[in-house]
């Protein structure tokens, strides 16, 4: 009976353990249009953990028009600049995920970009919401393009030599006890 509850033990220590390792996921990221007005849960929470309206904004990546493929870094636009964020997943875009690239936790200092032209609303929430023609003009507009070409390091001529677009997917940024999370539309993001 004493052998019996102990290898009990010992076997959901094991289990227990087994869970709690870290673990490569493969995400599936099917490829549709992402910004269209839909929900999101902004508004909602409790007063620890809460999704602000506002607290929205974009990772974009310079792709080949051609085939999709990544041709930059990806980088976070959002017009709030979180600074608690102490554990997020790295910068990773749809055609990444798509190709098999799976979620990687980083503890390196998170990095996104507060641009001087403020975003439109990216995602829709109970008080208001996204308007599909304002984001396409903003992302559309000369001089945003030019400083998304500084923040990913590309050049702007080659960018709009009709060779490269953009693929901008929704970000939301929500509090969590106290801590920023920043997620992407695949869940990927920030704790």
């Amino acid at each position: 009976m004493r052998v019996a509850k102990r290898a009990g033990a010992i076997l959901m220590a094991v289990l227990l353990f087994l869970l709690l390792l870290p673990q490569n996921q493969r995400v599936y990221a099917a490829g549709e249009g992402n910004i269209d007005g839909g929900g999101g849960g902004f508004g909602n929470g409790s007063s620890t953990n809460k999704w602000v309206n506002g607290d929205d904004g974009v990772r974009v990546t310079i792709v080949s028009a051609s085939d999709g493929s990544v041709a930059s870094a990806s980088v976070d636009l959002t017009n709030r600049s979180p600074s608690n964020i102490v554990i997020h997943f790295t910068k990773t875009c749809k055609t990444s995920y798509r190709a098999g690239a799976s979620l990687t936790l980083n503890t390196e200092p998170y990095v996104c970009y507060r641009p001087n032209q403020a975003l439109p609303t990216i995602i829709s929430s109970s008080t208001g919401g996204s308007r599909i023609e304002q984001i396409k003009r903003y992302f559309t507009d000369e001089q945003v393009l030019r400083g998304i070409c500084n923040y990913c390091g590309f050049d702007f001529n080659t960018l709009i030599s009709g060779d490269y677009k953009l693929l901008i997917e929704p970000l939301g940024i929500c509090d969590l006890s106290r801590h920023t999370n920043s997620n992407d539309g695949y869940g990927s993001g920030t704790v």
